[in-house]
């Protein structure tokens, strides 16, 4: 993205500098459509107008806004990543099962990396790869996240 923006901005740096002006036919479409994020490059193209002494109209706005939206939506494309889940459960194995059923269910973006008693996950919690324990007792010892529970979740 930043090359892409960079390679535009260099044309267009050439543009305003020599005189030669192009008119977007979009600008009013990404004013309309992508009015907020038209209004917060509108509200940051100062930065570049005082580096390099020029002034941006609504048609380089609208060009950078295309930029930075098609950037913002790759990114939120790779955060959308799926956190990783273990879950610590003491009870009993039908009670294990139905709430991990539950984590399946009402976390479907969430990967559930393990079911752990306590016993089994405090004998391997250096090597537990997840960003977050569900678990339904709070003597769990841990440096990550945890989310105490019953077995049955409530709101």
């Amino acid at each position: 993205m930043i090359n892409q923006v960079l390679t535009h901005c260099k044309a267009m740096l050439y543009r305003k500098t020599y005189g030669s002006f192009s008119l977007d036919p979009m600008t009013d479409q990404v004013k309309s459509k992508y009015g907020n994020l038209f209004a917060m490059t509108n509200s940051c193209a100062y930065i570049v107008e005082e580096a390099w002494f020029i002034q941006l109209n609504d048609d380089n706005i609208a060009y950078l806004t295309i930029h930075l939206g098609g950037a913002l939506n790759q990114i939120g494309a790779q955060n959308r990543c799926q956190p990783k889940v273990s879950i610590v459960c003491d009870e009993g194995s039908g009670s294990r099962k139905f709430l991990l059923w539950q984590c399946q269910r009402y976390m479907p973006q969430a990967r559930i990396e393990a079911l752990f008693t306590s016993q089994q996950y405090n004998s391997v919690p250096d090597i537990v790869a997840a960003d977050v324990v569900i678990a339904t007792s709070d003597g769990l010892e841990t440096k990550l996240q945890v989310l105490v529970d019953n077995p049955v979740l409530t709101n």
